[in-house]
């Protein structure tokens, strides 16, 4: 974290960021997957930057579930105490998941499930939040769609739910075959996590505090993969990745009116 001293004001300011620029005459916070809201401050009011250690009281570190699938969650590799720990995204699915008393698709004998997590984190309290998931248990293929209004605390690095209500989803233009298989041409099974394509976040870019994150679990009886995106609208021409995430949310959108319907929750 940083700590900005204003001239005009004489406060100080507390940002979240693990990366701060300049550009032209304003300081710019940028990278935090966390802590949302775009900080600027104009370069002639500020009296000091200072760099600030503040630490959760506790680290998230939810354990992978022991099972005999094949399990491919990314991991922060850095230098500090997260060192090897799953994405936070994938911990906060993985709370989500426990609130909404949902099976744990890493040790789950369900022949095939989907899921997509919608994060909005524009606020800390009330964010607005929907799970699409799609699941084949070798009878019948069910569908449903979750809204839920979650509050965030960055000291404990936690999401808790205050609401939520279900859906059932039913294809309304073709059948649930044709989806999968239109999903699986997609890549949906084999996508990577958006860091680890090259050049895909830069400091000049960072995140987009206004962009959700799309956080994707696939699995079989034989695998279980997780993986994020967020920016996708920024440059889908120069990455084929995140268009075909666009690709995938607009054919859900199509077919079950997942995101038209949410917007009043």
């Amino acid at each position: 974290a940083f700590i900005v001293t204003r001239k005009s004001t004489g406060k100080k300011v507390k940002v979240y960021f693990d990366t701060m620029i300049f550009q032209n005459d304003t300081l710019c916070g940028l990278h935090s997957r966390l802590i949302r809201g775009l900080h600027l401050f104009p370069i002639d009011d500020i009296e000091k930057v200072e760099i600030y250690a503040e630490f959760p009281r506790t680290i998230i570190n939810i354990p992978i579930p022991k099972s005999s699938k094949e399990i491919d969650i990314p991991k922060y590799e850095t230098q500090d105490r997260y060192n090897g720990t799953p994405f936070v995204f994938w911990q906060f699915c993985k709370q989500k998941e426990k609130q909404l008393g949902l099976k744990n698709p890493e040790i789950s004998s369900d022949s095939l499930i989907f899921r997509i997590w919608i994060t909005n984190q524009i606020r800390s309290k009330g964010q607005f939040h929907e799970l699409i998931e799609i699941r084949y248990d070798s009878l019948q293929w069910t569908g449903n769609l979750t809204r839920m209004r979650v509050n965030f605390k960055a000291r404990n690095v936690s999401e808790t739910i205050t609401k939520s209500e279900t859906w059932k989803l039913h294809p309304v233009k073709t059948n649930w075959e044709t989806i999968v298989d239109s999903l699986f041409k997609l890549k949906i099974d084999v996508l990577p996590t958006d860091e680890q394509i090259p050049d895909y976040y830069t400091e000049s870019t960072g995140y987009n505090d206004k962009s959700p994150t799309f956080s994707f679990e696939y699995a079989t009886k034989e695998k279980y993969r997780f993986y994020q995106y967020g920016n996708i609208y920024r440059t889908p021409d120069k990455f084929w990745q995140p268009k075909n995430v666009i690709e995938i949310l607009d054919l859900l959108e199509d077919e079950f009116q997942w995101h038209s319907k949410g917007q009043n929750y």
